[in-house]
């Protein structure tokens, strides 16, 4: 038998607001008056969204998706955190096939009804990560189950959402994943854009491997195949490129290019173990599908064209200054094996992965 998870009035108080009667401390990144505990509406809605009963808690979704709806009164971090507490334990009690895939669905398609789908997207992956050393072996597939859909669901919207002028929702959606997922392994602080809201950075990330990993190995089918196979076209590792393809793929070359300080080197072992993920689930798929083939509408002689310029790009990001070694050498690897497949000769050389040692 699985644990119980804790009475959801438990599971939704903020621990960080215990005592109201204490000032709020002033920090050099928030300012804010603190965040009041849950109001008996919220708590009410959480019980019914945990509810052993499926027709209650079907109701409940209803009652989310017409909150999540409304634009005159929006969501904030600290009510979407809550919100998702919550949400985790409706799919919890689906124990049935059916009814896991029913709330799997339901879930990723509040993504595209919510007024704010940044913050809820970023709510689910906060959830996740927070959640993911208590979920039981029983309960992990739908779990993954709703990961993998999220993300895709995510990535698409960005697409949908974009235009060949502006890809701007592209790399939101990228820089949300980065942020609460990959760069709390391998940084000891994260680093937030500056559109991110002061309550949306607290409270500290811790990350975790397994999401990490298992998001490094369906990264390629749900999120980059979501990209218009003529915007993939345009892939060139750039950092400041506009091509969607080059923002979805910002994650995992950070991944192997930042660099890392003193403070971040006992993470040193869960990034290496990171980047050898990425490097066969990603590198490597990404090779045998886009770069070392042409694609069929191309030609062969503006493929050769392309392929040069990737290589060349991602040459640039593995040369930089900073970038660790482990890294360097796995993104080396990927530009020889690219300008091998096209018969170019390599400006990299040979490094292998493992050093042997002198007899």
């Amino acid at each position: 038998m699985s644990k119980k998870p804790r009475y959801i009035d438990d599971v939704l108080r903020d621990n960080s607001h215990k005592d109201q009667d204490s000032p709020p401390t002033k920090t050099l990144r928030s300012c804010s008056a603190p965040v009041a505990r849950p109001t008996a509406v919220e708590l009410d809605l959480a019980r019914r969204l945990a509810s052993s009963s499926k027709s209650v808690r079907q109701e409940a979704l209803t009652a989310v998706q017409r909150v999540l709806c409304a634009a005159e009164t929006p969501l904030r971090w600290p009510e979407m955190r809550r919100l998702w507490r919550a949400l985790f334990y409706t799919l919890w009690f689906a124990d049935r096939p059916v009814a896991i895939e029913a709330v799997i669905r339901r879930l990723v398609r509040l993504l595209e009804v919510s007024a704010d789908p940044y913050l809820y997207f970023r709510g689910m992956l906060e959830c996740l990560v927070r959640e993911w050393p208590s979920i039981d072996h029983h309960r992990l597939d739908k779990y993954y189950a709703l990961l993998t859909d999220g993300v895709a669901a995510a990535a698409a919207w960005g697409v949908s959402h974009g235009s060949a002028d502006d890809w701007q929702a592209c790399r939101c959606i990228a820089r949300i994943v980065e942020e609460e997922v990959f760069q709390p392994l391998y940084v000891d602080k994260v680093h937030f854009a500056d559109d991110v809201a002061a309550e949306a950075r607290e409270p500290p990330r811790r990350g975790s491997v397994g999401v990490a990993l298992h998001l490094c190995d369906v990264w390629v089918a749900r999120i980059l195949e979501s990209v218009p196979p003529d915007e993939r076209q345009h892939l060139s590792f750039a950092v400041d490129s506009r091509c969607p393809a080059d923002m979805y793929m910002e994650p995992i070359v950070r991944l192997f290019v930042v660099e890392t300080n003193r403070a971040a080197e006992a993470r040193l072992p869960t990034r290496k173990r990171l980047m050898a993920r990425a490097a066969q689930r990603v590198w490597k798929v990404l090779e045998a599908r886009w770069l070392t083939r042409p694609p069929e509408p191309v030609e062969e002689a503006s493929w050769r064209t392309h392929a040069q310029e990737i290589a060349q790009g991602l040459f640039q990001r593995a040369s930089g200054t900073g970038v660790p070694d482990y890294g360097r050498r796995l993104l080396y690897e990927t530009v020889r094996h690219l300008r091998a497949a096209v018969e170019l000769p390599s400006e990299v050389s040979a490094v292998p992965l493992k050093r042997k040692r002198k007899a």
